[in-house]
């Protein structure tokens, strides 16, 4: 298994008051990406509890993205808001081209 040398950066100001600017608990994992026309999915390595998460990168109409974290083996699956409840409509995704590809 391949792991990153950089680290993602997770914040959620709620659970990571203790975590130091620079420091993050997760790295990449880079034998796991899957590359799609719309989407991009990896995986993260919680390094502190060992724990993976599924990772899916949409990129959207209007120059953002969306990402999207679960655990890849949850003891209960997570909770999805049904379409209407928290956004209108599903986000429009587009296409993208990989225009280098630098791995250290």
């Amino acid at each position: 298994m391949r792991i990153a040398k950089y680290f993602v950066y997770i914040v959620d100001v709620r659970r990571q008051r203790a975590t130091e600017p620079g420091k993050s608990t997760c790295i990449v994992v880079f034998d796991s990406f899957n590359i799609r026309p719309k989407s991009a999915t990896f995986q993260l390595h919680n390094t502190v509890n060992d724990v993976i998460f599924a990772a899916e990168l949409f990129l959207l109409k209007d120059n953002t993205f969306r990402l999207k974290i679960n655990e890849k083996s949850p003891l209960v699956l997570r909770y999805e808001s049904p379409m209407g409840d928290v956004l209108v409509k599903e986000p429009q995704t587009q296409r993208y081209a990989i225009l280098s590809s630098v791995i250290a």
